[in-house]
């Protein structure tokens, strides 16, 4: 529902980033490019040092049509997943909104490192269309 981003991002520490647009983003598709893989490097330890491993599985806001987020971290044989179903509603999300806060804060993180603005963000965004 919507007209929220629907896209796919990874980050592998040797520097590989890939990604897979569906909707409302300005590049559908696979792409992949190489970042600095310590820029890599450095944001998987962010996320091991912020306590992702000991966070829920899943947090949920009550409503509807509400963007969701999945983070993923995969090192090794440890594999963590986390969704967070309207992460951004301030006002609905106070239970478990610390780390609900740390882990959208780690997502955007995400973008910025891979530098995905570039397949992500979308002309007349500032008007909540993406016209792609």
């Amino acid at each position: 529902m919507g007209r929220c981003p629907v896209y796919t991002l990874g980050i592998k520490s040797d520097g590989t980033v890939f990604y897979f647009g569906e909707m409302n983003v300005r590049v559908r598709g696979p792409q992949t490019k190489k970042i600095d893989p310590r820029a890599a490097t450095r944001f998987i330890r962010e996320l091991l040092g912020s306590g992702f491993l000991t966070w829920q599985d899943h947090y949920e806001t009550p409503g509807t049509d509400q963007a969701e987020a999945i983070l993923t971290l995969i090192v090794g044989p440890t594999k963590k997943r986390i969704g967070d179903y309207g992460p951004q509603d301030r006002d609905l999300n106070a239970i478990d909104s610390d780390v609900r806060g740390k882990r959208e804060a780690l997502e955007v993180r995400a973008d910025a490192v891979a530098q995905s603005a570039e397949w992500v963000t979308c002309p007349g965004e500032e008007r909540g269309q993406c016209l792609y």
